[in-house]
């Protein structure tokens, strides 16, 4: 078990799902300075998106949970950015989209390149660019190396077992 440590004022500590919210406004932000619709078609700006009936999904539908995408088919590492990418382009949605509500891909469809105009940029880029530094705030997704210092510990709840990994696969 890692040393304790006192928290200060610059402790920094995990949000987990509170990054769903603020990683969308983030996207919304850029897709309203640069006029773009929530009714465009995700294919439009990520054409490998467009596989296995996705052709249609709209940002909108993305954006809210909708696309029918909380799920993989295919095991992999969920700490694998590219391999969850991958397995996301080729997943088909597990209902039809628009018609139920579920998250848990959110994260790394938001973190996917979002094209802005004629750049490119992800969530957290903007996130950063947009947000954080605006308003000075101490607020990280994907946190700096330098900055795993200021983290604070956090310990899993006592449950008389061991945690066990939620699953993330549809299998």
């Amino acid at each position: 078990m890692p040393p304790r440590k006192t928290w200060s004022a610059d402790t920094l500590v995990l949000i987990w799902s509170a990054t769903k919210g603020i990683s969308s406004a983030c996207v919304l932000h850029v897709l309203q300075e640069h006029r773009i619709g929530i009714d465009r078609y995700v294919a439009e700006f990520w054409p490998e998106f467009a596989q296995g009936g996705k052709e249609k999904i709209t940002l909108s539908q993305l954006l809210s949970h909708q696309a029918g995408l909380c799920a993989l088919d295919a095991r992999v590492d969920i700490l694998d950015y590219d391999a969850v990418i991958r397995a996301l382009e080729l997943q088909k949605p597990l209902w039809l989209p628009g018609t139920a509500m579920v998250s848990r891909s959110h994260i790394w469809i938001l973190a996917r390149r979002t094209r802005a105009s004629d750049r490119w940029e992800n969530a957290f880029a903007i996130l950063a660019r947009s947000v954080c530094t605006a308003l000075s705030l101490d607020l990280w997704i994907g946190l700096p190396e330098e900055e795993n210092r200021r983290v604070a510990t956090v310990y899993a709840a006592k449950t008389g077992r061991p945690p066990e990994p939620k699953k993330f696969t549809a299998t």
